[in-house]
């Protein structure tokens, strides 16, 4: 276990030997080891040279998700599109960004570009792959209010169970008007 500041000591080693010395990200499986590059280092120790000073880092990653839904008054049966994105604002890359999406009731899945990586019932995920520092990925999504929606029936179109009247869509009629 490191120090208040980071700082760490191993004691009764023999005094040469070749060590390798990595941190065990177990306890915090999200974070990124950023020093020593690879996320681990070989360190000799021999009796000219029984001190050695390796700095380990690493840093938690730092996604940022958004979603924009291209309308808030629909009729049933018409199809809306959602755009995510996820932004890296961190300084390091961050491998296998999966971002998941539920659909709620009242919406059915139509498409996506990319395509998911996985569908279950109304959970959807992507794989966008790594993402490098201040990188975006997107993800394009079509889904149609369900044609048997009622008029003037609310769709909710975030995870939440939020009041707000920002967070829904208004259904304006049963069926298209001409």
């Amino acid at each position: 276990l490191t120090g208040d500041y980071g700082s760490y000591l191993f004691t009764d080693l023999p005094e040469a030997g070749t060590y390798v010395v990595w941190e065990d990200l177990s306890q915090n499986p999200a974070w990124i080891p950023t020093t020593p590059a690879g996320g681990s280092a070989t360190v000799v120790l021999t009796g000219d040279r029984p001190i050695a000073t390796l700095e380990c880092g690493n840093m938690q990653p730092h996604l940022v998700g958004t979603t924009v839904v291209d309308q808030t008054s629909v009729y049933a049966g018409s199809t809306i599109t959602f755009t995510i994105t996820v932004t890296n604002e961190g300084d390091a890359a961050v491998d296998n960004v999966e971002p998941v999406d539920t659909l709620n009731q009242g919406l059915i899945y139509q498409s996506a570009v990319p395509e998911p990586s996985h569908i279950n019932g109304n959970l959807i995920t992507w794989n966008l792959g790594t993402l490098g520092p201040h990188e975006s990925g997107q993800v394009i999504l079509k889904a149609q209010v369900d044609p048997t929606i009622c008029l003037g029936q609310e769709v909710t179109t975030t995870e939440t169970n939020s009041t707000s009247t920002a967070d829904k869509l208004k259904v304006q009629s049963a069926a298209r008007e001409p």
